[in-house]
């Protein structure tokens, strides 16, 4: 049972199925240089911080990553890119948003907390509709998206920016994620913070 009000989910590994190196190896087979993609993920963190932070534009990173395959930014070269970058993104189990619905109904907060950008929310906006019928934020009292907040976990600041927003204190919200850093840096301002296994089931006592 959950004593706290407020609930706060991660959405990529903990509502979205993820797959990081799906996006690595997309990037990789289009011809971008090794050296520029680390932890199985995308391009050097400094490029994915920054968008995720909404301080650089889609063009800007494009551009970025036909540089470093040596290439000219296209047209086509830029949607090749974009489904790239999107690879990593999978399913949207219906099992967990039918758990979120049931939450709320029994009068539980529910906020989403993600590091995203806007090349990957367009895309995953799609991918809940096209499963779900509706559109993700109908399955939350309120979205925090790091590209339009301007930082991005494990930073406190994004924390600190969404309790302030709703007016609660840290003491009352529960925070699901599926990195240690991401839910050390919640719990370090005294949020209740639970690690969860990524792309996996829940807890039986949140289910």
């Amino acid at each position: 049972m959950i004593d706290r009000k407020y609930l706060i989910f991660d959405l990529g590994g903990v509502l979205l199925d993820i797959f990081p190196p799906a996006t690595a190896e997309a990037l990789a087979a289009l011809g971008v240089r090794e050296e520029h993609i680390t932890d199985g993920l995308t391009l050097e963190n400094p490029l994915l911080h920054s968008i995720e932070c909404g301080h650089s534009t889609r063009e800007e990173l494009f551009a970025a990553i036909a540089e470093s395959m040596g290439k000219e930014l296209t047209p086509s070269l830029a949607e090749e890119i974009r489904a790239a970058w999107c690879a990593l993104l999978g399913t949207a189990p219906a099992w967990k948003f039918a758990r979120l619905r049931a939450l709320r109904e029994k009068g539980y907060k529910i906020f989403l907390l993600s590091n995203t950008n806007a090349i990957h929310w367009e895309t995953i906006t799609k991918i809940v509709a096209a499963a779900e019928g509706k559109q993700l934020e109908e399955y939350f009292d309120r979205v925090y998206l790091s590209f339009e907040m301007h930082c991005r976990k494990p930073d406190v600041a994004i924390f600190e920016q969404l309790l302030q927003a709703e007016g609660i204190a840290a003491e009352e919200a529960v925070f699901f994620d599926d990195s240690s850093e991401n839910c050390n840096a919640a719990a370090s301002i005294g949020i209740e913070s639970h690690l969860m296994e990524r792309n996996g089931n829940w807890p039986d006592w949140l289910n």
